[in-house]
């Protein structure tokens, strides 16, 4: 990366940071996209290393949105004790750039910033919820496996792989039989029809 170069020659220049921050968070963001998160997560957190180091008015908010990402990144590895710690930091990040959005010209950004924190704050909540789901769910798996639940297992293979919603498949799955009558009306109108 010709920034990283650059950042070599000229190491204390925010400019090359913040840039070379905002590379880091879309090479994330790819990455995530196409299911790689371990490389998801090690961009933004390279992203952040560059970020806390820039002493420009923008850090806390390109702060707040990187660890924004990397709370998404560890929820999409069930990684949820970490997910609420990032969005933790997200939020105080989000709130030192309120507070350093200082004058009547700064007014608009200031309400854009603190338009913000309820999503965070829903997202945090999502993740500490979750993370008593996952405890829930190691109870309801214990219960149909017939374990007592006072032996913990190590084995996480079970847990790690993602929970398909059955909901709308159970709701609207027949009996055999129903779908039986369903097939023989179908096929008695169709000959009528001809």
């Amino acid at each position: 990366m010709i920034y990283s170069k650059m950042l070599e020659t000229e190491p204390n220049d925010a400019h090359i940071k913040t840039r070379l921050g905002d590379l880091h968070v879309m090479l994330a963001d790819i990455c995530n996209e196409n299911g790689d998160h371990e490389n998801a997560l090690s961009h933004v957190l390279k992203a952040i290393d560059l970020q806390e180091t820039i002493n420009e008015q923008q850090r806390y908010r390109l702060l707040a949105e990187s660890y924004y990402k990397l709370g998404l990144i560890y929820e999409l590895i069930s990684k949820f004790s970490e997910a609420v710690d990032s969005y933790d930091k997200a939020i105080n990040a989000l709130r030192q750039a309120i507070e350093q959005a200082i004058g009547d010209e700064k007014e608009t950004e200031r309400e854009e910033l603190k338009s913000l924190l309820p999503a965070i704050e829903l997202k945090r909540n999502d993740a500490q919820a979750s993370i008593a789901d996952k405890h829930l769910i190691v109870q309801a798996r214990n219960i149909i496996s017939g374990t007592n639940g006072t032996s913990h297992t190590t084995d996480n293979s079970t847990t790690e792989a993602p929970v398909k919603d059955l909901t709308l498949t159970i709701r609207h799955k027949r009996p055999a039989n129903d779908l039986e009558k369903v097939d023989e009306e179908n096929k008695k109108s169709k000959t009528e029809e001809n």
